[in-house]
């Protein structure tokens, strides 16, 4: 009886192993079918309809992480206007990011705020968008291309 306890198992695991084997020998999955791109699967989202509608209480939550960067922002001499709330994001605008150059040191400065201020709530995103605004939101999918 305690041989067959034993036994069981690696007869299992030989049948399986030897299935899989003879799966892959045959060429399950050939290499005769073209690999379909995931947007053939995924519908298209614009980033303006890739924000989740939040509720009361993830706005107020977000907008108080919003006021603690705006607030190590303003130590650094940075001027930006108070967290405005809307449906689905917290938008915070900025003046003066004329030039690529400032953009990017103002986002690292925002990064180290960010930071400083606890990091965001959990899966939302705090971007510098080109209307020159800081939108903070929770995204719906990744928009990063998946596919070339």
């Amino acid at each position: 009886m305690r041989l067959l306890r034993r036994l069981v198992p690696v007869v299992s695991l030989a049948v399986g192993s030897a299935t899989g084997a003879i799966a892959i020998a045959l060429g399950a999955g050939g290499e005769d079918e073209k690999s379909v791109p995931l947007s053939h699967f995924v519908s298209r989202i614009s980033p303006a309809e890739n924000k989740v509608p939040l509720r009361p209480r993830e706005i107020r939550v977000l907008v108080v992480w919003a006021q603690g960067v705006r607030t190590c922002l303003e130590r650094t001499g940075t001027k930006v206007a108070p967290p405005t709330p809307r449906d689905a994001e917290v938008v915070m605008r900025v003046d003066g990011l004329t030039t690529p150059v400032r953009r990017m040191r103002f986002v690292l400065r925002a990064s180290r705020c960010g930071t400083a201020a606890g990091d965001p709530q959990l899966h939302t995103s705090f971007v510098l968008q080109r209307d020159g605004a800081f939108h903070l939101y929770r995204p719906r999918a990744c928009l990063l291309p998946v596919v070339r």
